[in-house]
């Protein structure tokens, strides 16, 4: 039971951590890795202020031998966004979406992809 709780009190204190980060990265860079590429997102202006989610959606092709070695996320905010991503590898790809938790106008980023070839 014990061992259970704390397990309990780890995984918040992710989830809360990452509940305020809107620049991240995600993996490690290593040697011989390399800028593989760079996706953009926009969400926004408008008029009225309201909450908005970027997504980045990446995806390796079956056919290449690249693996991702690390994502650098970076937003028009630096704090007061809720970031989801993958718990698993991110070598095949990812799926990140990070949402104000406060209305904004606008909403903007990148995702800088870096990868190596193996095989």
């Amino acid at each position: 039971m014990k061992i259970q709780f704390c397990m309990l009190l780890v995984a918040v204190g992710i989830t809360l951590v990452m509940s305020s980060a809107c620049n991240i990265g995600l993996g490690v860079r290593e040697t011989g890795d390399f800028q593989v590429h760079t996706l953009y997102a926009t969400s926004g202006p408008v008029p009225e202020a309201q909450n908005m989610s970027l997504i980045f959606d990446y995806q390796v092709s079956p056919v290449d031998t690249l693996q991702v070695t690390h994502v650098s996320l970076s937003t028009s905010l630096q704090s007061g966004c809720e970031t989801s991503f993958p718990t698993t590898a991110i070598t095949n790809g990812f799926r990140i979406t990070v949402t104000t938790q406060q209305p904004v106008t606008s909403f903007y980023g990148t995702a800088t992809v870096f990868g190596i070839r193996r095989g």
